[in-house]
């Protein structure tokens, strides 16, 4: 599921292997401020919803917000 969803920035990850070098503290510090694209941004927030819904210890507590959240709206 990983890999669908932060498929873009994992491949040149997991695809470092394939060369027989390994990288250098320079090469990597052109990466320490990168940002996720917006739509792997969007996809990570869903997964971290869905999962607290999954969760038997905050299902209650998420729903009680979706209930509130859906009565400000109305």
């Amino acid at each position: 599921m990983r890999l669908l969803q932060e498929g873009a920035s994992l491949m040149p990850v997991l695809d470092a292997h394939k060369d027989d070098k390994t990288f250098t503290a320079n090469e990597l510090l052109d990466y320490r401020h990168a940002k996720l694209p917006p739509g792997e941004e969007e996809a990570i927030q869903r997964r971290n919803i869905i999962r607290q819904d999954q969760s038997k210890r905050k299902r209650f507590i998420m729903a009680n917000e979706y209930n509130e959240q859906y009565l400000r709206s109305t």
